[in-house]
């Protein structure tokens, strides 16, 4: 049995709202899915052992938890993409994301 766990989508997906926050404030250009997952799994400090976790159908895990948080955000109308697999933060994102450092703070 494998002791390894990965963080939560939760915190996946604000840690990812954050960064989109971040690059809209640098006008940086969107960002990818194998970007984002390399720039999470490095602010989550994961090891090579966790971002190489493989379901039994050998589907990587760490970018299946990416790819599910990206999911959420855009369901939430959080992020969007502004063409093939180039995502930015929305307004509504930018305001969510007030919202929670907000209740962070308190």
């Amino acid at each position: 049995m494998n002791n390894v766990t990965l963080p939560e989508q939760s915190a996946v997906e604000f840690q990812l709202l954050l960064h989109l926050f971040e690059r809209h404030n640098q006008k940086s250009r969107p960002l990818s899915t194998k970007e984002a997952c390399q720039l999470l799994a490095e602010r989550f400090g994961l090891t090579n052992e966790q971002i190489d976790l493989v379901y039994e159908s050998k589907r990587n895990q760490w970018v299946t938890v990416v790819g599910y948080a990206k999911q959420a955000l855009k369901g939430n109308g959080l992020i969007k993409a502004i063409e093939r697999d180039q995502w930015v933060i929305t307004e509504q994102g930018i305001q969510k994301l007030g919202v929670l450092r907000g209740a962070l703070t308190t």
